[in-house]
């Protein structure tokens, strides 16, 4: 699966959160995500310290290990989480 590279402003930088997911245009199923690939877009966009550790994520034949990159984003929501509790910002976060 090939990442589509589009225009990146100023305004609208790519983060390294808005490539660890990609889904299939047709069936809206999750697709393999080519770790390369998301390195490099993330270093033409300017986020080296981004390309880096996309760089470390676990991957198989090139492709971002799914389960790990789900359980990254869930430590990573929990510390969020924590963060807005200890702040006394109960309303730092959306709710959907």
């Amino acid at each position: 699966m090939e990442l589509k590279l589009v225009a990146v402003t100023p305004s609208r930088r790519v983060e390294l959160t808005d490539l660890l997911w990609v889904c299939d245009e047709v069936t809206g199923g999750r697709s393999p995500v080519d770790r390369e690939a998301m390195v490099a877009r993330l270093k033409a966009s300017g986020q080296r310290r981004g390309a880096r550790i996309a760089q470390s994520l676990p991957s198989h034949d090139g492709f971002l290990d799914e389960q790990a990159v789900d359980a990254l984003m869930l430590r990573s929501t929990a510390n969020f989480s924590a963060l807005a509790k200890s702040c006394n910002c109960p309303d730092a976060w959306p709710r959907h």
